[in-house]
């Protein structure tokens, strides 16, 4: 479990920080880069289901966009605000599979 502890711990820090451009970006880069980085480890360390969650969360920061007039032209893109809550959402319901595996 020491690639999803790793992961866990980004996501808890990530969680207790502001919601500064600046923070968005650094949580974005430092995510996507560890879930590649550890995706092999992870895939065999975690059910599948908290896999694809995770997954989620990695396409969740690939919408992020810190840039106003981006967000305005492409909706898809999404904002430091609406980054923390869909993380947060998606901790919460890691948690919640976490706690029926167990």
């Amino acid at each position: 479990m020491i690639a999803y502890q790793k992961i866990v711990d980004l996501l808890e820090h990530y969680l207790e920080r502001e919601r500064t451009v600046e923070e968005s970006e650094k949580f974005c880069n430092s995510f996507m880069d560890m879930f590649y980085e550890l995706s092999d480890a992870l895939e065999n360390e975690i059910t599948q289901e908290i896999f694809e969650k995770l997954d989620d969360i990695n396409l969740i920061c690939d919408s992020y966009e810190s840039n106003e007039d981006i967000r305005r032209e492409d909706k898809y893109c999404i904002d430091e605000t609406q980054l923390k809550d869909k993380v947060s959402v998606s901790v919460q319901e890691i948690k919640a599979l976490v706690s029926k595996s167990i």
